[in-house]
């Protein structure tokens, strides 16, 4: 077993897809055909894929 953690990149390239339709997936902010995105989401789970806490994004709302 490859000990490389998996990333967006290897889950599109397994998928035959590009990176931005599985961050699309992964974001919901965009239409993507059900069965690919269940291909992708079941990729990404065969794959043990977890997203960088550093690439997680967060809001924070000011109000003055």
């Amino acid at each position: 077993m490859n000990s490389r953690k998996a990333d967006i990149g290897t889950i599109a390239l397994k998928c035959g897809v590009s990176r931005a339709t599985v961050s699309r997936v992964f974001t919901g902010k965009a239409a993507v055909s059900e069965p690919l995105r269940e291909k992708i989401l079941r990729t990404a789970r065969n794959l043990n894929y977890s997203p960088q806490q550093i690439a997680v994004k967060e809001t924070i709302a000011l109000v003055v």
